[in-house]
C-alpha cells in the first residue's frame, strides 16, 4: 500500500512541475532585493542595477540575443537588408500592444531610434547608431532629428537607411534602443518619463503596478502585462523590488523574506556555507593600459613590450581574488559581433623571451632617467592590491625599476586617462553593450573615449576595413602586439537565490537577472 502511495505521490509532483506551472504560467510572486532603489526606468537612461532590471522586465526590444548567441526576433517578426547592406526593413509583429491597450506602432520604435541620437538624451547607445543616415549630424546638434534615414511607410513597418553596412544594427537594436517609446505619452509626461507609475507604459511581459518611492519604504512591483503578446511564457506572476543594504541580505532569504538578491563578492563564500545558490556573471575585462604617447616613456614601443613581457601573468592569476577570473582578451566572455558570438584569438606574444632586450634597446633610446618615475594608476577594488603589487616586482626584480603605485577613484584614473596624465593604468575595458566592436572602438581616434588614439593609424585602418569579424579579431591582436593593452582578468557579479527557486538566468546582453522563465517551488 505504502508503495502505491509514493506512486500517485510522484505522478501528482511530476504533472505539477511539468504540466501547470510550465504552461499556465502560475510561478507565484518572486521577491528581489537590490541596493539602490530605481529612480527612472526610461531605458536610454537606466543606469543603476535595478532600473535595468526592471527595464528588461518592463520593455520589450525589436530582437534579442538567444541562448546561441544569435540575434532572435522579438517584437520584430522579421528583418530584410538590401542587396547592398544599407536598408533595413523591419516588419513588426501585428499583435504588439501597450499596457494601456493602445496598439505598438512602428512610429514608437522610430521615435525611441530618434531620442537616441538626440543629443540631449544623452543616450549611452547612440555611438551603436552612428550607421544610420544622419546619424552623426543629429548626435552633434547640427542637424535636427527629422532628417535621420528612420521611415514607418505604415503601422507594422520600420525602415532604416544607413550610410554603410553596420553587420551590428539588429544585435544593437536587441538593446535599450531597439525598444519603442510612444511620443504622445512621453511628452505627456512633462519631463518625468519613467520616473514613476503613471509615467510608465510598458510593452514587455510586465508592467508597474505599485511604485513606493519613502523614504523608510521603496518598494517597486512588477504584475503580468496582460496586453503582452506573449504573455502565456511569463511564468511569474510578478516581482516585487525591494531595497536594503546587503548586510543582512542571506539573513533575510534564510528568513524567506527575499528570494533573490545581488550578492557583493565578498558575501559569496559565506552564501555557498549556508547552502544557497549563486548566478554569476562577467562585469568587465580589467587590463593594464599603456600611455603611446610621444611625450610619455612608454610611448617608445621596445619599452611597452619589456614591461608586458616581465609581468608573470601565471603569478599575477595567482594573486586575484576569488571573484576575478585571469583572462586573454579585452572581450568579456560573451560578446558579439553583429549577429554572432564573437570569438577571442586570445593574447599570445613573444615579449617575454625579449624583455631584456627591449628594455636595454628603450634605455639607450629614452636614457635611464626616463624610466625612475613611472606610475601606476589603478582603482581599488577588493583584494585587488595584491596582484597590481606582484606586476610592480615584476619590473623591480628583472630591471631594477620601481613603479609608483596611485590608488584613485573610477572618476579620477578615467580622467588621468582621457587627458593623458598617466604612464601605466589598471583600467575597465567598458563593455556595457556586450559589443565587440564598440569595444575596440574606444582605441579610436574618434572615439569619444579616454582610450581614444591610443590605437594610432594603423589601428584604425584595421577597424575601418571590411567591417569583418576578422578584423575585429585582427585589431584586437594589433593592441596586443603594439604593447598597448595587457588583458589581466575578467571581474564577475553575483546573485545569490533560495533553492526553492529555479529557471533564473543572466540576459547575456544587459546582464541584469532574468525572471521570467523561473519557477518558485
Amino acid at each position: 500500500m505504502k508503495r502505491w502511495i509514493s506512486v500517485i505521490l510522484f505522478i501528482c509532483l511530476i504533472v505539477t512541475l511539468t504540466g501547470c506551472e510550465a504552461v499556465t504560467g502560475k510561478g507565484g510572486v518572486i521577491y528581489y532585493e537590490e541596493t539602490t532603489p530605481p529612480v527612472n526606468v526610461d531605458p536610454l537612461l537606466a543606469a543603476s542595477q535595478s532600473e535595468r532590471i526592471a527595464v528588461h522586465h518592463l520593455f520589450e526590444p525589436l530582437f534579442r540575443i538567444g541562448e546561441n548567441g544569435n540575434v532572435i526576433p522579438a517584437a520584430a517578426q522579421s528583418v530584410t537588408p538590401s542587396p547592398d547592406g544599407l536598408t533595413y526593413t523591419i516588419a513588426l509583429r501585428d499583435d504588439l500592444v501597450w499596457s494601456d491597450e493602445q496598439p505598438i506602432t512602428a512610429r514608437d520604435f522610430a521615435f525611441a531610434l530618434r531620442r537616441v541620437l538626440l543629443p540631449e538624451t544623452k543616450a549611452q547607445c547612440a555611438q551603436q547608431f552612428l550607421c544610420i543616415a544622419g546619424a552623426p549630424q543629429v548626435l552633434a546638434g547640427t542637424a535636427s532629428a527629422d532628417t535621420l534615414g528612420i521611415t514607418t511607410p505604415d503601422d507594422t513597418t520600420l525602415v532604416l537607411q544607413l550610410t554603410a553596412p553596420d553587420p551590428n544594427l539588429t544585435a544593437a537594436l536587441s538593446g535599450p534602443g531597439g525598444m519603442p517609446c510612444r511620443q504622445d505619452f512621453f511628452e505627456a509626461c512633462g519631463g518625468r518619463y519613467g520616473m514613476g507609475k503613471k509615467y510608465v507604459i510598458a510593452s514587455g511581459g510586465y508592467t508597474v503596478t505599485r511604485w513606493i518611492t519613502a523614504e523608510k519604504e521603496e518598494l517597486l512591483r512588477l504584475s503580468k502585462n496582460k496586453n503582452y503578446w506573449n504573455k502565456d511564457a511569463m511564468i511569474p506572476d510578478g516581482i516585487v523590488m525591494s531595497f536594503a543594504d546587503t548586510e543582512n541580505r542571506l539573513f533575510r532569504m534564510k528568513k524567506n523574506d527575499v528570494d533573490c538578491g545581488a550578492l557583493p563578492q565578498t558575501m559569496v563564500e559565506e552564501a555557498t556555507r549556508q547552502e544557497m545558490e549563486t548566478l554569476s556573471y562577467g562585469q568587465d575585462v580589467y587590463g593594464l593600459v599603456l600611455n603611446t604617447a610621444p611625450q610619455k616613456p612608454t610611448g617608445n614601443l621596445a619599452l611597452r613590450k619589456a614591461l608586458i613581457g616581465a609581468v608573470d601573468r601565471q603569478t599575477v592569476a595567482s594573486y586575484l581574488p576569488a571573484y576575478c577570473v585571469s583572462t586573454d582578451s579585452v572581450m568579456l566572455t560573451r560578446q558579439y559581433d553583429g549577429a554572432v558570438a564573437y570569438s577571442s584569438l586570445g593574447y599570445h606574444t613573444d615579449f617575454a623571451a625579449t624583455a631584456q632586450q627591449n628594455f636595454r634597446s628603450a634605455l639607450a633610446t629614452l636614457g635611464a632617467d626616463a624610466v625612475k618615475n613611472l606610475t601606476l594608476c589603478y582603482t581599488e577594488q577588493e583584494g585587488i592590491r595584491s596582484a597590481i603589487d606582484s606586476m610592480v616586482q615584476c619590473w623591480q626584480k628583472q630591471f631594477g625599476v620601481y613603479v609608483t603605485v596611485r590608488a584613485m577613484s573610477n572618476y579620477e584614473l578615467s580622467s588621468a586617462v582621457a587627458s593623458g596624465n598617466f604612464d601605466l593604468a589598471v583600467c575597465p575595458m567598458n563593455n556595457p553593450q556586450m559589443n565587440s566592436r564598440q569595444v575596440l572602438t574606444q582605441f579610436g581616434k574618434e572615439a569619444d573615449s579616454p582610450y581614444q588614439a591610443l590605437g594610432g593609424e594603423e589601428y584604425d585602418a584595421l577597424l575601418s576595413g571590411t567591417g569583418s569579424l576578422s578584423a575585429r579579431q585582427q585589431a584586437e591582436q594589433w593592441l596586443f602586439q603594439n604593447g598597448v593593452v595587457l588583458p589581466l582578468y575578467e571581474a564577475r557579479a553575483y546573485y545569490v537565490y533560495d533553492t526553492k527557486l529555479s529557471g533564473l538566468s543572466v540576459d547575456p546582453v544587459t546582464r541584469v537577472v532574468d525572471f521570467t522563465k523561473t519557477l518558485k517551488f
